[in-house]
């Protein structure tokens, strides 16, 4: 098996293949992956005269596994995000585009003043996916931002997250404030 592009350290990042479950891991990183039949541990030929077959991982806009409401206070609070962006941008402005975003709404009965969405995390992003403590977790990354307010934190209803990369925005993450709980993202 092959993967390419390889991490700079010359690792696949997070694919992998359990030879016990005979089951290939793609992992979360954009690239083309290699599989060569063996018998043996000698490479052999289908009746085509191929003995291998690429499989293409192809870049997708992010994914969001988890959102929590952390480090309540009377003026601040915690939002810390975990998730993937298939194409692990690093370098400048025009390849390191993975960053959070987030939008907030208001409680029933309640007012909001919500300037507008807030992206964040684009440069921690980019400094976790440069360092080589990180590519055996793909593209996974997690991160928090610290929100300030003013007023009763009651009047704050839902936080919407997404992930936005060069391929496009991950389907929203909705959590209710209040409970903490994830829920259906407001329409």
């Amino acid at each position: 098996m092959s993967f390419s592009p390889l991490a700079p350290d010359g690792t696949t990042y997070d694919v992998s293949f359990d030879p016990a479950k005979s089951m290939l891991q793609t992992g979360t990183v954009a690239g083309q992956i290699t599989l060569k039949a063996q018998v043996a541990g000698k490479d052999i030929a289908t009746v085509n005269g191929s003995g291998s077959v690429t499989l293409q991982v192809r870049g997708q806009a992010g994914v969001i596994d988890k959102v929590s409401i952390v480090n309540r206070t009377a003026s601040t609070f915690e939002v810390a995000i975990t998730g993937f962006s298939t194409p692990r941008g690093t370098g400048d402005l025009m390849t390191a585009t993975t960053e959070v975003c987030f939008a907030f709404s208001s409680a029933k009965g309640a007012t909001v003043d919500i300037s507008s969405q807030i992206c964040a995390l684009r440069q921690d992003i980019e400094i976790w996916y440069e360092r080589p403590v990180s590519y055996p977790y793909g593209s996974k990354f997690s991160g928090s931002v610290i929100v300030s307010f003013s007023g009763d934190a009651k009047a704050i209803g839902v936080v919407k997250t997404w992930v936005k990369n060069k391929e496009g925005d991950s389907a929203p993450y909705c959590v209710d404030f209040q409970s903490g709980h994830q829920q259906d993202c407001p329409k």
